[in-house]
């Protein structure tokens, strides 16, 4: 019988491109990120706080709705271990999506944040903007503190990892993480055609103007990571890095 799922995951590390990928199977409905507290404002916030402390629960309760034979979502990264244990324990499939470079992830929150595009449907050309020193050290720092917890969370609950470099940078790697992924849910072969499209016209280097001095801040906060390109949509390279 095929598994229900669970998208454990950072943003700015590939989870909507997963997210596509994984809808675009036929027998899987995957609902997005079913516990963002903008879906749930006023007096929900309430309601969304024990969500968070008992997904274990409440997604369930979701899943009986699913029009599908596999339902799935995101949650976001501070969702309850003992409840995504719980989760594992009932044989719903934990995704542990992570994105190696945190440099990349950095940069990537902000420039979305900064141009206000988060997902594409579309490659979109990308205009030259200056990230603020402040914001992009806040970033670093952010994703250093969630690395740390995320991977505690995960290091006692049963979990198939994914890396977003190794799993989803490129579209040749789609069909094979598609496999992989619908062999664990129990679904039989589907090709992959994700809507999303997770890359812009031009590399970081030329988006951002002050590209140089982030990285030097980088390293100077401990990052030991090259700079790298994030190329354009048709490109194959497997050091392509998308936004």
């Amino acid at each position: 019988m095929p598994r229900p799922f669970v998208i454990y995951a950072q943003g700015r590390t590939g989870s909507h491109l997963l997210m596509s990928l994984l809808a675009s199977h036929p027998q899987v409905e995957c609902a997005g990120e079913v516990l963002n507290r903008e879906q749930w404002r006023g007096p929900w916030q309430l309601a969304r706080r024990v969500a968070l402390r008992c997904p274990d629960v409440y997604l369930p309760l979701r899943a009986r709705r699913a029009t599908r034979r596999s339902w799935g979502c995101k949650v976001p990264i501070a969702t309850s271990a003992r409840g995504l244990a719980r989760l594992a324990s009932n044989d719903w499939l934990i995704l542990f999506l992570q994105r190696r470079s945190r440099f990349d992830r950095a940069l990537s929150w902000c420039v979305a944040s900064l141009t206000g595009q988060f997902q594409r449907s579309r490659s979109e050309a990308a205009t030259r903007i200056t990230v603020p020193e402040p914001l992009f050290r806040d970033q670093l720092e952010f994703r250093r503190h969630w690395d740390a917890v995320s991977q505690g969370v995960m290091r006692d609950i049963p979990h198939l990892p994914l890396m977003y470099e190794d799993h989803l940078a490129v579209a040749d790697l789609w069909p094979s993480t598609g496999t992989m992924l619908f062999t664990h849910l129990e679904l039989p072969h589907a090709d992959v055609q994700p809507a999303t499209k997770r890359s812009l016209d031009k590399s970081y280097r030329d988006v951002v103007t002050n590209f140089d001095a982030l990285h030097r801040l980088f390293v100077d906060d401990g990052g030991d990571e090259e700079p790298r390109q994030i190329m354009r949509s048709d490109d194959k390279s497997p050091n392509r890095h998308s936004s």
